[in-house]
């Protein structure tokens, strides 16, 4: 459809690999934790058998073997260690693409504004051609029985495409600008708080991603805010629709926030009905 694919095929290729590398971070944060899990309890056998020996009820045989665990337990580990590392600066390295890429894709936004107009005015008008003979043919009725013919006006139906298809240099500017913002911090749905995919990166990694988080200039943080915001309201409303007893405002029980005035007019309402 567009004279350059190019931007596009990059920002999908980007986004399919920044979905791999989390996928696998997300792998390795549960094998680390495993092995962190049974290091302590290879530890704790270690100080059994310790213990054991120094009271007559163990051997130096046993402490030896409870040793050589902990020692295996601690290179799994450093390994699991050294994979996340790894990973997280793959990761990293895949959003400074993001981050370059933006200027691209908005630069194709007019282009594709302007491509996507043309072909909804064609797609209309090719629509329109059919229905004309049939709109003349009502007009010449109602002249003749002298009443007017009412029709139930055209009404969307189908599929409705997504905005990938629709419109693929916007959707991939907000897709970046989504990811970007998961990782220097905004807190956005089902993202940054369920993964947390740079929590506990060395310092020296964390400083990549300051450095990353640079080559996005166009990341327009006041946007992600007031969409996150957005998207906070309209849950907090909906579970309150599910549950009356929750504050539609913040979540909590509506009865405290009705006494402390977190809905609006709430207080009043209590004071006005005690006094009398």
């Amino acid at each position: 459809m567009f004279a350059s694919d190019d931007p596009i095929k990059r920002a999908r290729q980007l986004q399919g690999d920044y979905e791999k590398v989390a996928k696998a971070i997300d792998n390795a944060t549960s094998a680390r934790k495993a092995a962190d899990a049974d290091l302590q309890a290879s530890i704790r056998q270690l100080q059994e058998a310790i213990v054991n020996e120094a009271m007559g009820e163990g051997s130096p045989e046993v402490v030896t073997r409870a040793r050589a665990a902990v020692a295996k337990q601690q290179e799994k580990v450093k390994s699991a260690d050294e994979l996340l590392d790894a990973l997280r600066l793959r990761l990293v390295a895949v959003v400074a693409k993001m981050g370059d890429a933006l200027p691209d894709l908005h630069n194709r936004v007019p282009e594709e504004t302007e491509e996507l107009k043309a072909q909804v005015v064609k797609d209309l008008t090719a629509a329109f051609a059919k229905i004309s003979p049939l709109l003349a043919r009502r007009r010449a009725l109602e002249r003749i029985i002298g009443t007017k013919i009412e029709v139930p006006e055209p009404q969307p139906h189908g599929p409705e495409p997504t905005a990938s298809e629709l419109a693929p240099a916007r959707h991939y500017i907000h897709s970046i600008q989504v990811t970007l913002g998961t990782l220097i911090g905004e807190s956005l749905p089902g993202v940054s708080e369920g993964r947390g995919l740079l929590a506990g990166c060395s310092p020296e990694l964390a400083e990549i991603v300051r450095k990353a988080q640079a080559v996005a200039p166009q990341l327009q943080l006041d946007d992600i805010r007031r969409t996150n915001a957005e998207r906070k309201r309209q849950t907090l409303e909906a579970q309150a629709a599910e549950d009356p007893r929750l504050c539609p405002k913040c979540g909590g029980p509506r009865r405290q926030c009705e006494v402390a005035g977190c809905l609006p007019g709430t207080m009043v309402a209590i004071l006005g009905s005690g006094s009398r």
